[in-house]
């Protein structure tokens, strides 16, 4: 039987596998972004050195899409990565994957205003796949316009969406959409199934649900 969590009930989770059975925070992203890349592969072109746009917040979502973008690097696979909304500090485990990223050479896009996120319409057409690590399972509140503009962009682009965890925009315990949300193609939740996403309204944005295994203690 699957289980099923809230948001709450998930971070608990987490913070039991690191405390209680000694699982680094930082070994659970590797895990996390590792299962989203086998399921990104899947959505590729075979023998193809296909484009793939990775949009990433600055929390742990985007960390996600940071190990993503390392894994289909070393696979061939050319990947931009985007850094959407206001800078903030990364947590310790996004910084190290960001780091990683930098000493590899990776560049960055920084998307933070409306009329940044309408210039990627010519960015994106020919890209084969977008990875969805903007807002992970803790959003809560209405989104404001950057945002809503930035997901109806990527929306109307036709090109797949890959959602890590949770399609950015969704609430991750009703399932509602707050203003705006990306509609994702296949979504790869991470450890366990998310309460709002077998709810009926979530069904629009998140396409394929696969459960991305990330080692959790039995």
């Amino acid at each position: 039987m699957t289980r099923i969590v809230t948001a709450k009930q998930m971070k608990a989770v987490d913070v039991l596998a690191t405390k209680r059975f000694g699982i680094p925070a930082l070994l659970l992203m590797e895990n996390a972004g590792r299962s989203a890349v086998i399921e990104a592969l899947k959505m590729l072109p075979k023998n193809c050195k296909a484009r793939v746009a990775i949009f990433c917040g600055y929390g742990n979502n985007g960390g996600d899409g940071f190990v993503c973008a390392r894994h289909l690097i070393n696979k061939g696979i050319r990947a931009q990565v985007y850094l959407v909304g206001k800078k903030k500090k990364f947590s310790r485990e996004t910084d190290i994957n960001y780091y990683i990223l930098r000493k590899m050479k990776q560049k960055f896009k920084l998307i933070k205003s409306a009329e940044a996120a309408a210039n990627l319409k010519n960015e994106i057409k020919n890209c084969r796949l977008i990875i969805d690590g903007i807002f992970g399972i803790g959003l809560k509140g209405k989104l404001d316009e950057f945002y809503k503009k930035l997901f109806h962009m990527l929306n109307i682009s036709k090109v797949p969406i890959l959602a890590l965890d949770i399609p950015s925009g969704l609430d991750a315990d009703t399932g509602k959409c707050l203003g705006s949300a990306l509609c994702a193609k296949k979504t790869v939740t991470f450890g366990l199934l998310k309460k709002g996403l077998v709810k009926k309204q979530a069904r629009k944005f998140t396409g394929k649900i696969i459960i991305g295994d990330i080692s959790l203690p039995r």
